[in-house]
């Protein structure tokens, strides 16, 4: 998080410490479809909260900011009533998000720790497989079997073109029809996100790519390329 924002944030918190005893937490995660943020604070070591009372509008400000300068990322604000502020901000993919496990990630818990947070077995063993891959594996398979597939059915292939700005979409069917496909923002977002992930892994780092072509048959097998500027 770049210090400009923490500044914003820290003149927001300076305006709540007076009256929210000697240390507040501000919490939640940020994704391109949804975010959740959570406030509380401590007094003689009580747990306090506004529940269904409203929250200051400093409170719903510093949500505001996290919520427009992070994505796919966890964060844990804590700020003491003697000025000290700690700021964590931790990368989670969203297919490695579970409700109610603020910065940790399904992929890194031990078979023990299941049940107390209600993360199915086979849930946990995919993301354990999938997050032990390659990272460019990793997000490849992200983008194709969870981003793309649900436009794969039947007799339909799927092209995709992504051009470090764009994404094109095309669907193609048996009968010859060729369709392109509209995508939410929410979604396209995260396709973009996915995408620049794989360029930003170590296998491309060095010589990043340009553009991605990918083509997604029924049968969920694929062919992906790359172009080079020249």
């Amino acid at each position: 998080m770049q210090q400009h924002i923490k500044d914003e944030i820290i003149k927001l918190i300076d305006v709540l410490r007076p009256n929210h005893g000697e240390k507040m937490i501000f919490s939640g995660s940020c994704y391109s479809g949804y975010s959740s943020g959570g406030f509380y604070w401590y007094v003689d070591g009580e747990r306090k909260g506004y529940g269904f009372k409203k929250r200051p509008d400093e409170v719903n400000q510093i949500m505001a900011i996290l919520q427009e300068n992070l994505n796919n990322e966890h964060f844990l604000i804590t700020a003491h009533k003697s000025g000290d502020i700690d700021f964590q901000i931790k990368y989670i993919p969203e297919e490695d998000d579970w409700v109610n496990m603020p910065m940790q990630r399904i992929s890194e818990l031990t078979e023990e720790q299941l049940k107390e947070t209600g993360v199915p077995k086979e849930v946990w063993e995919d993301r354990k497989r999938l997050f032990s891959l390659p990272e460019h594996e990793t997000y490849t398979e992200i983008l194709v079997r969870t981003l793309l597939n649900q436009f794969v059915q039947g007799d339909t292939k799927l092209t995709m073109s992504y051009d470090l700005q764009n994404i094109v979409m095309t669907k193609y069917t048996e009968d010859g029809s060729v369709n392109p496909i509209t995508v939410s923002d929410s979604l396209r977002n995260k396709i973009i996100d996915t995408c620049n992930r794989i360029r930003e892994s170590d296998i491309y780092k060095k010589t990043p790519w340009s553009k991605l072509s990918i083509e997604v048959n029924t049968d969920m097998t694929f062919n992906i390329d790359f172009g080079y500027d020249d």
